[in-house]
Parts: C-alpha cells; sequence; structure tokens
C-alpha cells in the first residue's frame, strides 16, 4: 500500500509539472513561419579583467564561434561606468547554435600573438530556464590562455569573461518541449510503477483470503433424482379425486339421485302406470 501511495503522489507531482510546461508553452504562443524565429537569440561577450601580463600591455582578444562560424574582437576591457558599451568592449553574436557550438578565444599584446584558449563549450555559458521569465542570462568563465601547441602547464595568461544570453522563442520552446518529453516519460514509469504496486496488492490480498476450491467436492457423486410417480399412480390418483369415495360426487350422488327420480316421476310417471282392468 505504502508504494502504490508514495506513485500516485509522484503521479500527482509529475501531471503538474506537465500542466505547468504546457501553460508556458501557450505562453511562447505559436511558432512564427518564415520569420527567422531560431535565428533571433542573441549573444554578447566582454572582457572583465587580464591576468599573467604585466601592466604595460594591450591585450586584444579574438573571438571564434564556431556556429554559425562568425569572429568578433575585444580590444578594451569591460568598463561598467560606461553608458553604452562601445563595440571595442562587447562582442556581440545572433542566432548562436547553443546546443553545438563552441567558442575559441586567442590573445595578443598588440602585434604579438600569446596564443589561445581550447574551445569552450557554449551551452555551458548559455544556459537558460524555460520556465521561468527572465529575459536575459549571464556567466562568468576565466579562460587559460596557452602557446600555440600547448595543451598543459601553466598558461601565459588569463582572461575572465562575461557572457550574456538572450535566449529566443525558439530556444525557449525547444527547451519546453525537452522538458515535457522528460516529464512524459517520467510519467509512464510512474504509472507502470503503480500499476504493479496495484498488481502486488492484489497479489497480497488473494493470499490472505481463504482459497475458494475450483471444484466442489463430491461434484461427481451427484444425487439421485427421486423416480417420478408412475402412470397407473397417476390415474389413481385421478379416479380417487373424481369418482373415488371421499369424492365430491361420491357425497352427494343420494341428492342427485333423489331429483333424478322425482323429476322421472313428474315428467314419466305414465309408464309406470298399471293398465286398465279389462
Amino acid at each position: 500500500m505504502a508504494e502504490a501511495q508514495t506513485a500516485k503522489n509522484e503521479l500527482a507531482e509529475i501531471e503538474k509539472e506537465i500542466s505547468s510546461i504546457k501553460a508556458t508553452v501557450r505562453l511562447l504562443g505559436p511558432a512564427a513561419e518564415g520569420s527567422g524565429e531560431a535565428e533571433s537569440n542573441s549573444l554578447s561577450v566582454v572582457l572583465l579583467k587580464m591576468e599573467g601580463l604585466p601592466e604595460s600591455a594591450k591585450p586584444t582578444l579574438s573571438l571564434q564561434l564556431s556556429s554559425p562560424v562568425e569572429e568578433a574582437a575585444l580590444t578594451d576591457i569591460f568598463d561598467p561606468n560606461v553608458a553604452e558599451v562601445p563595440e571595442s568592449m562587447k562582442a556581440s553574436f545572433r542566432g548562436a547554435e547553443t546546443g553545438q557550438a563552441t567558442l575559441t578565444i586567442s590573445a595578443k599584446d598588440a602585434d604579438i600573438p600569446l596564443g589561445s584558449s581550447e574551445p569552450l563549450d557554449l551551452s555551458l555559458l548559455t544556459e537558460f530556464d524555460a520556465m521561468d521569465s527572465k529575459k536575459e542570462y549571464t556567466a562568468e568563465s576565466s579562460v587559460p590562455i596557452r602557446a600555440e601547441g600547448q595543451s598543459e602547464g601553466d598558461p601565459v595568461c588569463t582572461a575572465t569573461i562575461r557572457v550574456t544570453f538572450e535566449p529566443s522563442a525558439a530556444d525557449r520552446r525547444a527547451q519546453l518541449y525537452d522538458k515535457l518529453g522528460v516529464a512524459t516519460k517520467k510519467k509512464g514509469a510512474v504509472v507502470d510503477k503503480l500499476r504493479q504496486a496495484s498488481h502486488a496488492n492484489r497479489q497480497v490480498a488473494t493470499r490472505a483470503a481463504p482459497p475458494s476450491p475450483a471444484v466442489k467436492a463430491g461434484f461427481l457423486n451427484k444425487a439421485k433424482q427421486e423416480p417420478g410417480p408412475s402412470r397407473l399412480q397417476i390415474w389413481t390418483e385421478r379416479f380417487n379425486r373424481y369418482l373415488g369415495p371421499e369424492s365430491f360426487l361420491r357425497k352427494v350422488k343420494n341428492y342427485f339421485i333423489f331429483v333424478g327420480v322425482v323429476g322421472f316421476f313428474h315428467f314419466k310417471g305414465h309408464v309406470l302406470a298399471l293398465p286398465p282392468p279389462v
């Protein structure tokens, strides 16, 4: 019983989750056809600081996006006091395929190449929750820059970047559909668990109840049917009922005889008269 109740509670929670996801999808509205909605997300990168370089260094970052293939440059460190951030402080991309794209950063000091980073998984820098109503999501990362051909050891310098991501309606819708698929699978698993728990409870109840025999005892020894009255007995009974000593006719026969004699004398009495003497 406890397992069945637990499964019922889980099923109720999953039903609430599915209803919430569907409601959020309805709020997004239908997907726009031919409007390029899938390419409308926005991604921007700023350089917060560079570590490991002398103060006289003039670092420049080159950002290479893999999908779609685009490139941008950062020549200045981000200044939060600037009212309008110039392009030299912010690299912007649109329509990034965050599920499969990578971001590679190359650094220079003036015209001197310093090295590059390992490709960064963009999906880790653009995580968002489609159930949340936030418009933008930010993530910071310290990216080690190593010389070309060097994959281990101390980096030449470290760039700290901030990624700001504004998901599109298509991005949100795709994530909601993924969530809905996961929740539906969970619901199916819980329904199976509930079905198994119910089956187990029925088996326990069946074992606890006294067994009823499939074949009743003595079913082969059928009771013999009593023979019915014979034809002679039937006619004898009928005779006794209508003409026997205790029948109605026997009890009132004298009355019938008396009435018959009186009637005969009344209507046919002359037949019994003696002939006149000669």
